[in-house]
């Protein structure tokens, strides 16, 4: 239980450090109402359960372990953030929306973004892999299963802290609607975020299998 107790508290610091999750999903409140932010979240939270799963049945150490396999998934992620770049930046701006259009996305539609972001994201199961295995808790129980209760541990903690996040993000977006042009330059900010997540993925690329 103590080490399970300073997994919960690395797990907390970890989910407060700025990173570009939570950065993205700060701008998402500010763009849409909370709960469609909130599918952003889940969705994200989704993917870090995707990793779970993945690390969990050792699906992942094989994949990182053939050749080219990184190096496609940070490609198609990177294409990914590229593509939502570009969609940011030629969107409305929120001073131009109702919480009725919310820019014409669904909910659903956002939950499936936050998903894949986190799903095409292999420094994701990289940083899962790295990091669990210090906190295996149990010599006589499966290692499988102690890697499932830490990526649920996690990805609860992960969850609460976006959340406050999100509704932390809204409230300053009431405040920064009533600013000139605060719309575009949210607008303007999400794509800079998305633009560097992709950026930040081809940086990770392994040269050595080009």
């Amino acid at each position: 239980m103590e080490l399970l107790w300073l997994f919960l508290l690395q797990s907390v610091i970890l989910a407060l450090m700025p990173g570009p999750d939570i950065l993205y999903v700060a701008v998402q409140s500010m763009v849409y109402h909370p709960k469609k932010a909130m599918a952003v979240v889940f969705g994200l939270v989704t993917g870090c359960l995707w990793h779970t799963l993945l690390v969990s049945a050792g699906v992942s150490t094989l994949l990182f372990q053939l050749p080219w396999s990184k190096n496609l998934l940070l490609i198609f992620g990177a294409i990914y953030f590229f593509y939502l770049a570009i969609q940011s930046y030629r969107a409305k701006t929120v001073s131009a929306l109702t919480w009725s259009d919310a820019q014409d996305k669904s909910g659903l539609a956002l939950y499936g973004q936050g998903f894949l972001m986190n799903a095409l994201n292999p420094k994701v199961a990289l940083f899962f892999m790295a990091f669990f295995p210090g906190f295996l808790y149990a010599p006589s129980t499966p290692v499988w299963w102690q890697m499932t209760v830490l990526g649920l541990i996690f990805s609860g903690v992960t969850l609460i802290v976006f959340s406050a996040v999100a509704f932390a993000g809204y409230r300053l977006q009431k405040v920064l609607t009533q600013l000139p042009a605060a719309g575009l330059w949210i607008n303007r900010i999400q794509a800079i975020v998305l633009l560097l997540l992709g950026v930040f993925l081809l940086y990770s690329l392994d040269i050595a299998y080009f």
